[in-house]
């Protein structure tokens, strides 16, 4: 569809997916095309009506908001698979015939981006939360879909729909009270049966970063500061998978900014749309700073000589100079921890595990405003204590070595290291230390 063609009053389109499902889209504005991909919560295109976040895009961009399978004017099928629904998101991005941009939140996030690598219709991704399951968070753990289940059997389709607000997308009393009163709560109850088997397709997903490593679409990831950490953690693994990220929080908020702070929703979407079409950008505010590449403070320099002080030497000391008071510290294996004291006892027990071991960076450190991601290797011989991990105890100085690469992402605040979320390749360690099956029995 040629810009010429754009009409500014609100019509629908429709495409219909390999399966025969028809997927319908909403269309209004005038602009660079911005294809929007609504979440769970038995969402459909009204989702952006709330607090006007769809009407102020529509006055800078044709804004194509689609109905998800199962949702509003769109059909469904009686097999459902989130390959299906990354299927629906590409035919419409396909039908628009000119690149767009693709927003999509939580749930809608994860399709957006599965979408991504399937069609070379996307110029720009916008992400807000995706609704993927990393580390060891479960966005929905077994008794809890189990409960969904039960309270759909009984016909209580608007307690399981409160139930999905509270547990699963972590929303607060106020932020539900304002879905309750929007003229689209009914559909929503109505809709309810829908939420499991999204839940069931999130806990079967399995985020593998080398699928996204020639992966150069630029992404703007949005983030609430006071979101459920398991998005929060979700957001910061795909941002180290992707070559060409940057990371916006809204600080103070949750996982429905659009709502609860829709002006700098919109302004922040806009200017990344409009980077897109060539337009200049004027007044664009986000939480990074910008940096001098010389100074002491510099999120990069900062990270590089963490990195070498505390994991190349093991050494506890630079915790108190470089480390935020209340730094966060999570990696998958070993769980969180939270202030400088947690953090030098987690070096300190490392060191005592494995007096040789250290790590180094493999790759530069690549930076956007105050995160930074980290490509690294390295591991050590065991000849300390014995080690209990719930795979199973390393015996006192076993003599196993272990080698193994991952990537970090990094929070710098003030010239502190203020967050560090690790992903490694704990798998293969475990399996030359000789705790899970497939490694080399004989090493030592």
């Amino acid at each position: 569809m040629s810009s010429d063609k754009r009409r500014t009053e609100d019509r629908s389109g429709s495409v219909v997916s390999p399966d025969g499902t028809e997927i319908v889209y909403w269309t209004s504005g005038t602009g660079p095309p911005l294809v929007l991909a609504h979440g769970s919560g038995v969402s459909d295109h009204r989702r952006w009506e709330i607090a006007g976040v769809r009407p102020a895009l529509a006055e800078h961009v044709t804004v194509y908001a689609l109905d998800r399978r199962g949702r509003g004017e769109s059909g469904d099928s009686p097999e459902y698979s989130l390959e299906k629904e990354v299927a629906d998101v590409v035919g419409v991005v396909e039908a628009v015939g000119e690149p767009v941009a693709l927003l999509g939140h939580s749930y809608g996030a994860t399709i957006a981006l599965e979408a991504s690598l399937l069609t070379d219709g996307i110029a720009r991704l916008v992400l807000y939360e995706p609704g993927i399951a990393v580390g060891d968070h479960e966005l929905a753990p077994p008794e809890v879909v189990a409960e969904l289940n039960d309270l759909l059997e009984e016909g209580e389709n608007e307690e399981a729909l409160l139930l999905f607000c509270r547990v699963i997308a972590g929303l607060t009393p106020e932020e539900i009270d304002v879905f309750r009163s929007d003229p689209s709560w009914r559909d929503r109850v109505d809709g309810a049966h829908t939420l499991p088997r999204e839940e069931q397709a999130i806990a079967d997903l399995e985020l593998r970063p080398a699928r996204f490593a020639g992966m150069t679409t630029p992404t703007l990831l949005l983030s609430g500061g006071e979101s459920p950490r398991a998005y929060q953690d979700a957001t910061a693994v795909v941002h180290g998978a992707l070559a060409n990220s940057r990371i916006v929080t809204f600080e103070g908020h949750h996982h429905v900014a659009m709502q609860t702070a829709p002006e700098r929703f919109v302004e922040e979407v806009l200017a990344f749309v409009r980077e897109t079409s060539g337009h200049h950008t004027e007044g664009k505010s986000t939480t990074t700073e910008t940096y001098d590449t010389e100074s002491e403070a510099d999120p990069k320099r900062v990270v590089d000589r963490w990195f070498a002080e505390f994991w190349g030497e093991l050494n506890p000391d630079i915790v108190d100079e470089l480390a935020a008071e209340d730094i966060l510290f999570h990696y998958t294996l070993v769980g969180e921890v939270r202030g400088r004291e947690a953090v030098k006892a987690r070096i300190v027990g490392f060191a005592e595990l494995f007096p040789d071991g250290g790590f180094e960076l493999t790759h530069e450190p690549i930076a956007e405003g105050e995160w930074v991601v980290a490509r690294w290797e390295g591991g050590g011989t065991h000849t300390g204590p014995a080690w209990e991990l719930s795979v199973g105890t390393l015996p006192a100085n076993s003599g196993r070595t272990a080698h193994y690469t991952g990537t970090t992402v990094y929070r710098v605040r003030d010239g502190t290291i203020a967050e560090e979320h690790g992903q490694a390749d704990y798998i293969a360690a475990m399996q030359q230390l000789g705790l899970v099956p497939g490694g080399d029995e004989a090493t030592d």
